[in-house]
Order: C-alpha cells, then sequence, then structure tokens
C-alpha cells in the first residue's frame, strides 16, 4: 500500500508528528482541567463549611435573642403591651400611605 500524499511526499510522518502534538495538548489542557477542578472544588466545600458555621452562629444568636426577649415580656409584661400596641399602631400608618 502507498502512504504517499498528492505531493508524494510520505504523509504518514507528518499526521503521526500532528497526532503526537494534538495527544499532548489535549493531555495538557485535561492535566490544567483537573486542576482547575480540584480547586473548584476546594474553594466548594471551603464556602459549604463557613455557610454551615455562620449558619450555626446566627441560629444561636436568634436562640439568645428570643430568650431575652421572653425574659423581658416576663418580667415586663404592660410595658410589652404598651411596646407591641404602639409597633402595631406606627406599622398601621406605614402601611396605610
Amino acid at each position: 500500500m502507498d502512504t504517499t500524499a498528492p505531493n508524494n511526499q510520505p504523509s504518514s510522518g507528518t499526521t503521526g508528528r500532528v497526532a503526537q502534538k494534538a495527544h499532548e495538548v489535549v493531555d495538557r489542557v485535561a492535566e490544567q482541567a483537573a486542576q482547575a477542578e480540584e480547586k473548584l472544588r476546594s474553594a466548594r466545600d471551603n464556602a459549604s463549611e463557613r455557610l454551615h458555621a455562620s449558619t450555626d452562629e446566627l441560629r444561636a444568636r436568634a436562640d439568645s435573642l428570643n430568650m431575652q426577649i421572653s425574659d423581658y415580656v416576663q418580667a415586663h409584661p404592660l410595658t410589652s403591651l404598651g411596646v407591641a400596641f404602639g409597633a402595631g399602631l406606627l406599622l398601621a400608618a406605614i402601611l396605610r400611605r
């Protein structure tokens, strides 16, 4: 079988070199993509950990505030009722506009 191109030059050597270069480029790109994927996964995991920590902290603050408000309402029921009534009037006035 003849492996010459139309211009009578062997094509298998050139094709082989081009294919080898293409494989090298693909391998480099694949390696870079794998590194980028690992960096993205690491960043995602770090963000997830920070989010969970922030959520836990926020939940603890909300629970603490809820307990403080509950204690205040139990210690000062009439004052709490007056504040709630005033806040309701203010909210009603704002919503009517």
